[in-house]
């Protein structure tokens, strides 16, 4: 089972990051676009971290940093795209925000990532 879960982390971190953002892009429809764009891309990134190392059989730094890092990536790459692509430049929002909430998750440990929010016992 531990063998399936290292296997299964990154794609349960893709699969995250975007139920997570079509979600928040689907619940913020009465936003205005830019607020829309900034909560898509922070909801990604999050739920990419979040669902990786949910499913990673160990929460070590190397996990947390490798989720970091690809949210991140994929943060820069989509604002690049948008910007070359010529698209609407708003959209540029949504990968910038992907960008800097991947690096909001540097200064936090990995098990208070994961951590439930139900009171401790004792």
């Amino acid at each position: 089972m531990t063998l399936l879960r290292w296997i299964l982390f990154l794609p349960a971190s893709f699969v995250g990051g975007l139920f997570a953002s079509f979600l928040l892009r689907m619940g913020a429809f009465i936003f205005p676009e830019i607020i829309r764009f900034l909560v898509c891309g922070a909801g990604g990134a999050a739920g990419m971290v979040y669902c990786g190392l949910y499913v990673a059989p160990r929460k070590t730094q190397a996990v947390k940093w490798v989720l970091i890092v690809l949210a991140a990536l994929l943060g820069l790459l989509s604002a690049l795209g948008s910007l070359l692509a010529g698209k609407d430049k708003l959209e540029t929002a949504i990968g910038i925000s992907m960008f800097l909430t991947a690096l909001a998750f540097s200064g936090i440990k990995p098990d208070d990532i994961t951590e439930s929010s139900q009171p401790r016992a004792g």
